[in-house]
């Protein structure tokens, strides 16, 4: 495992394709509430789309602290990159625009024209958590392997995972 001072070139590209990461933030009893979660990365900031009265928005109301992994499942060449920081909840027509931006990554402009679709994702996303990131881990494979003399990527020692 290793940490990063930002986001480079590597990840950003990863970050700028359409995946999901799995969001931590802290409920009231110090536990970890998780969720799969889409987001918007631009201008080195991390954007999540959230309701208002969810249990993330509450979360970071209250407890602003949060982390997200994204996971690359590339068998054999496994890699992750984990984000730690704190939550700041925008709200009004500036969380309205972000969240478009985001919705506009995950869905097509027919949807978003959808009048079951577009105007939901509207109402139900009327919040934004902006991230400030305060530490970034990366895990990869290739570094454990080092370890098990290559085996772990040369062989058919791993089994594959399951991503359906």
């Amino acid at each position: 495992m290793s940490d990063l001072a930002s986001i480079d070139d590597y990840w950003a590209t990863r970050f700028a394709e359409q995946r999901v990461v799995c969001l931590a933030t802290l409920n009231e009893d110090g536990s970890l509430y998780t969720s799969t979660a889409w987001y918007l990365y631009e201008n080195d900031t991390f954007y999540f789309a959230v309701q208002s009265d969810s249990r993330i928005a509450d979360n970071v109301s209250a407890r602003s602290k949060l982390a997200f992994t994204l996971y690359i499942g590339a068998h054999g060449a496994e890699e992750e990159l984990t984000v730690s920081g704190r939550g700041k909840i925008i709200e009004g027509d500036k969380a309205q625009a972000i969240n478009l931006r985001l919705h506009q990554r995950y869905f097509t402009d027919e949807a978003l024209a959808d009048p079951q679709v577009g105007p939901v994702l509207a109402i139900g996303n009327d919040q934004t958590v902006k991230v400030s990131v305060e530490a970034i881990r990366v895990w990869r494979l290739a570094e454990l392997d080092q370890f098990f003399g290559g085996k772990l990527s040369s062989t058919d020692y791993l089994r594959k995972l399951s991503y359906r």
